[in-house]
């Protein structure tokens, strides 16, 4: 009997999976065709109308546990990536108003409790400042491309690398922690050292007319990214990447700012052939 039991229970686990994976291609294949349309719509309603059914959309394919290790292949428009513990995974687009704006959308995936969370902009893209807490529902916009597991005074926090554009002539990437409490998100934590100063994330604007790397290199425990200068182009002081690379050195007390990588040393001298890559998600 309880074989019968043991049995009978193996079969409705695996009916149920298979049925939370169809549901998941048929939102998928909607998914699809909402993307689609949202990129070829002709005014700002319309496209507000597509994207509040694409979040609708996503919300209801996260219920199912199966999502999270989905592919979600054909959703070419959406940003896609996991964390490399593998505990969560975040979504992040845009798309653009008819005034030239971006307007950029996130969801975070916990798999160990299929929690969903989700960041908001309510307003234009901002420049977020570098000290104190940003809420899920003040979010200043950008898509995330890595999400490195950080662990600082026993817990785990998320380091998150993205990019984002605020005026036509100037983007900007980041460095910003995720941070859980209570079943709720927060971005931004006072980890990151320079000189005497302590910073809740860093942001680094420069000229949308050059690439800036911001990669974490997993061998030397760093985040690196392109030093900046100041130079004069028409009239206008523009911060513009060049070829040589700054750090944040990933430490238990902390992510220490170093100002300039030497090639010469011995720990990093792959970065140069490493990291000339152009930017990540431009």
């Amino acid at each position: 009997m309880r074989r019968l039991r043991s049995i009978f229970l193996l079969l409705s686990v695996g009916w149920l999976a298979h049925a939370q994976i169809v549901s998941t291609n048929q939102s998928e294949n909607l998914l699809h065709s909402l993307f689609n349309r949202l990129y070829t719509a002709k005014n700002d309603i319309h496209r507000q109308v597509i994207n509040d059914s694409i979040c609708k959309e996503f919300t209801q394919t996260f219920s199912q546990s199966a999502s999270f290790d989905y592919p979600f292949d054909s959703l070419q428009y959406v940003g896609k990536v996991y964390s490399t513990d593998h505990a969560l995974r975040i979504y992040s687009w845009n798309y653009i108003t008819q005034s030239g704006n971006y307007h950029f959308e996130c969801f975070i995936q916990r798999k160990q409790d299929d929690a969903v969370f989700r960041l908001k902009q309510p307003m234009s893209v901002y420049l977020p400042q570098e000290q104190g807490k940003v809420l899920p529902d003040n979010w200043y916009g950008a898509l995330y491309y890595s999400v490195i597991p950080y662990k600082y005074h026993k817990k785990t926090e998320y380091l998150l690398l993205g990019w984002s554009r605020y005026s036509e002539s100037r983007n900007f990437k980041m460095i910003d922690v995720l941070s859980f409490e209570n079943n709720q998100i927060s971005l931004g934590e006072p980890i990151f050292h320079v000189n005497e100063s302590i910073l809740s994330r860093v942001v680094i604007p420069y000229t949308s007319r050059y690439a800036l790397t911001l990669q974490y290199d997993e061998k030397d425990k760093m985040i690196i990214f392109n030093h900046l200068h100041i130079s004069s182009v028409d009239g206008k002081s523009i911060a513009i990447p060049d070829e040589n690379f700054s750090a944040y050195l990933v430490t238990k007390a902390g992510l220490k700012f170093k100002e300039e990588l030497l090639l010469k040393d011995k720990h990093i001298s792959h970065i140069r052939s490493h990291y000339k890559a152009p930017d990540s998600v431009e």
